[in-house]
C-alpha cells in the first residue's frame, strides 16, 4: 500500500498536493475543535 501511495504522488504531483492540502485541513479542523473543547470545559468549570 505504502508503494502504491508514493507511485500516485510520482504519477500525478497536483493529486498528491491537494491530498497534502486536506489532510492539512482535516489536522487544522480537529485542532480547533479540541481547543474548543478545552476552552467550553473550562468556561463550564469556572
Amino acid at each position: 500500500m505504502r508503494t502504491k501511495e508514493i507511485g500516485t504522488e510520482a504519477a500525478d504531483p497536483a493529486e498528491a498536493w491537494e491530498s497534502r492540502v486536506a489532510w492539512t485541513a482535516r489536522c487544522a479542523i480537529e485542532v480547533a475543535c479540541l481547543l474548543a473543547t478545552l476552552v467550553v470545559v473550562y468556561v463550564v468549570s469556572r
